[in-house]
C-alpha cells in the first residue's frame, strides 16, 4: 500500500510512473517548494490509504499554498505521511489480472466512459466522493485492446518482484497511448458491479467463474 515504493517497483519492471515526493512530517515543508519541484499540477494524497480515502477535488493542486494547505489537512486527520505526485492528463484505466507463479493467466483492462464515450477523469481526479456516488454518470468499459503484450510482460516482471500476488489491479493513465502507473490496488472490490468483476463479465467470464479462478489460483500459488 506504500504508493511511493509501488512506483519504484513498477519503474524497475519497465512501467512508466509519475514523479513523486513523500512528505513524512510537516517539517519537511520548510525546505521545499512543491510548485518548483513539479513545475505543473500535482496531486496530494495519503501515502498508505486505499479506496481514495483522503482524496477530494482539493487534492489537485496548482501552487505551494494549495499543496501545503492540503498536506496540513491530511496530517490533521491522521492520514500522514503524504505523497505528492505529478498529475497525469489522460484516460484512467485499470489493468486487472490473475497470476499464477509469476504468469498472468486472466487479464482485462477496465475504464470509465461517460454518455459521450469519453473518460470522465481525463483531466480530473477520481475522488472518494466519486466512488461513493450511487448514481454515477458513467459506465465501466472493457478496453483490453488498448494494452499490448509488452506492458503485460512488464506486469509479469512486477509480479515476480512482489512474490505471491494471486490477483491485483494496476491503476494508471493512458497518455498518448502510453500507460503511466498511478498505484497498485491489492484490496480489490469484488462486488458484481466493480471494475474488476464487471469487465471480466463483459468478456464472457461470469462473476462465479472469476471468483472460482481466484480461489484456485491462490491455492496453487502456495505450492512450488
Amino acid at each position: 500500500q506504500d504508493k511511493s515504493i509501488s512506483k519504484y517497483c513498477c519503474k524497475k519492471a519497465g512501467i512508466d510512473v509519475p514523479n513523486d515526493l513523500v512528505i513524512y512530517s510537516l517539517e519537511d515543508l520548510d525546505h521545499i517548494s512543491l510548485e518548483v519541484y513539479f513545475e505543473s499540477r500535482f496531486v496530494i494524497k495519503p501515502l498508505f490509504s486505499a479506496c481514495s480515502i483522503g482524496i477530494d477535488h482539493n487534492s489537485l493542486c496548482f501552487n505551494d499554498f494549495d499543496g501545503k494547505e492540503k498536506i496540513n489537512e491530511l496530517f490533521m486527520l491522521g492520514l500522514g505521511p503524504v505523497i505528492c505526485e505529478e498529475f497525469i492528463v489522460g484516460d484512467e484505466i485499470s489493468l486487472c489480472f490473475l497470476e499464477e507463479k509469476g504468469r498472468v493467466t486472466q487479464r482485462c483492462v477496465s475504464s470509465f466512459t461517460d454518455v459521450n464515450g469519453n473518460c470522465p477523469f481525463f483531466d480530473k481526479l477520481y475522488t472518494f466522493e466519486d466512488k461513493m456516488r450511487s448514481n454515477s454518470m458513467w459506465t465501466i468499459t472493457d478496453r483490453t485492446s488498448l494494452v499490448d503484450d509488452n506492458l503485460w510482460n512488464s506486469i509479469e516482471l512486477l509480479i515476480r518482484q512482489l512474490g505471491k500476488v494471486d490477483y491485483m489491479r494496476v491503476d494508471g493513465k493512458l497518455r498518448n497511448n502510453k500507460f503511466i502507473m498511478i498505484e497498485l490496488t491489492p484490496d480489490i472490490n469484488l462486488s458484481a458491479d466493480s471494475a474488476f468483476i464487471s469487465t471480466f463479465k463483459s468478456m464472457g467470464i461470469s462473476p462465479v467463474t472469476i471468483i472460482d479462478k481466484i480461489v484456485e489460483t491462490a491455492l496453487r500459488n502456495y505450492y512450488i
